[in-house]
């Protein structure tokens, strides 16, 4: 899933400090920007997913030889992981944004424990294919948590004092 990981990246290259230049003059900006890029996002990975799946074998075993025979009942598992990923991502860069470093950790917290065991326990139950789904479930996990930490920075920082000046008042 080469070309979603690379939209990935470029996203987590502008997005950050368009972001924060932004979000002073326009504090709508950010809760907004960050729905348009998860959908945006997750549409591209729905059809990536589905533009894979839907190569014959005959071309996949052209493409990449017989790995394409092992490879090919992970697709799904590994489209869904991406769509978990593309759901996660834009959150994530809004914490960043917001520089609450605080809820970063929170998601992190909840995220990687339930990665290691989903995964894990998906490996011990149904081997490769069971670590896959367990993953793909863990990230479309993390998505929830991601937007859960999200959306109440964006609430503590709408309601919390702008600048020294708020403060003193």
């Amino acid at each position: 899933f080469g070309p979603l990981a690379m939209i990935h990246t470029s996203l987590r290259s502008f997005a950050v400090p368009e972001g924060v230049s932004r979000r002073t003059n326009e504090p709508h900006f950010l809760p907004r920007i960050t729905r348009l890029y998860t959908g945006v996002l997750a549409v591209n990975a729905v059809v990536f997913t589905g533009l894979v799946l839907a190569i014959p074998r005959r071309l996949g075993v052209a493409l990449l030889g017989e790995v394409w025979l092992g490879a090919r009942p992970l697709l799904a598992y590994a489209g869904l992981a991406m769509i978990g990923i593309a759901i996660s991502l834009p959150p994530f860069l809004g914490l960043r944004v917001l520089g609450d470093s605080r809820r970063i950790v929170r998601a992190r917290a909840v995220d990687a424990p339930v990665m290691v065991c989903l995964s894990g326990a998906g490996a011990v139950v149904a081997g490769v294919r069971g670590a896959a789904l367990g993953r793909a479930l863990a990230n479309v996990n993390a998505g929830y948590e991601w937007w859960r930490q999200f959306n109440l920075a964006v609430r503590e920082s709408s309601s919390a004092p702008v600048g020294i000046e708020s403060r003193a008042n």
